[in-house]
């Protein structure tokens, strides 16, 4: 597994395995503002939805390009 942040709050969570494959998946969960948990819009895209599954595919990408590896051998906690 691998971890990447970022200082710009994202607008959506993400999973996503095997972006590249035919077994390719994505699942969204859109924030929103004010809202219940059980509101939120979860969505489940695959390969052969070809469109929302290459706009969720690029967000991703773009985001996980942008922001830098997480490195948890530096990690601070208040337990130090």
């Amino acid at each position: 597994m691998e971890i990447r942040i970022t200082d710009c709050p994202p607008f959506f969570g993400a999973l996503a395995a095997d972006l590249e494959s035919i077994e390719g998946i994505i699942y969204i969960e859109q924030y929103s503002y004010k809202m219940l948990n059980e509101d939120l819009p979860k969505l489940v895209f695959r390969k052969n939805d070809i469109n929302w599954f290459q706009y969720y595919r690029q967000q991703i990408m773009n985001m996980w390009n942008d922001n830098g590896e997480w490195d948890c051998d530096n990690l601070r906690t208040s337990f130090d």
